[in-house]
C-alpha cells in the first residue's frame, strides 16, 4: 500500500511541475514568478522527503526506501532543469 501511495505522489508531483516554461504568451515576469514559486515547493517537498528518511521504516522497508529516493533524485533533477532554465533566461533578457 505504501509503494502504490508513494508512487501516486511521484505521479502527481511530476505531473504539476512538468510544465513547459517556454510558452510564448508568458511575460519574463511570469516566468520568473513560476521559478521561484516552483523553487519554494521544491524545497518544502524536500523538507518533507528529508523528514520521512529519519521514521525507522526508511532503514527497514526496502521498497519505501527506494521509492523515498527515487522521489528525490527526481525532483533533484528538476530543481537542475528549473536552474538552467532561469540562466536562460537572463541569458534572454540581458540580450
Amino acid at each position: 500500500m505504501k509503494k502504490i501511495v508513494t508512487y501516486l505522489m511521484l505521479i502527481s508531483l511530476l505531473v504539476n511541475f512538468l510544465t513547459p516554461l517556454y510558452v510564448n504568451a508568458l511575460t519574463s515576469g511570469d516566468v520568473y514568478n513560476y521559478i521561484k514559486n516552483t523553487k519554494t515547493v521544491l524545497s518544502e517537498i524536500k523538507e518533507k522527503i528529508n523528514n520521512k528518511k529519519t521514521i525507522p521504516n526508511y532503514q527497514n522497508d526496502v521498497s519505501f526506501k527506494f521509492s523515498v529516493d527515487y522521489i528525490e533524485k527526481n525532483l533533484n533533477q528538476y530543481e537542475n532543469s528549473l536552474i538552467e532554465q532561469e540562466n536562460v533566461l537572463d541569458n534572454k533578457i540581458s540580450l
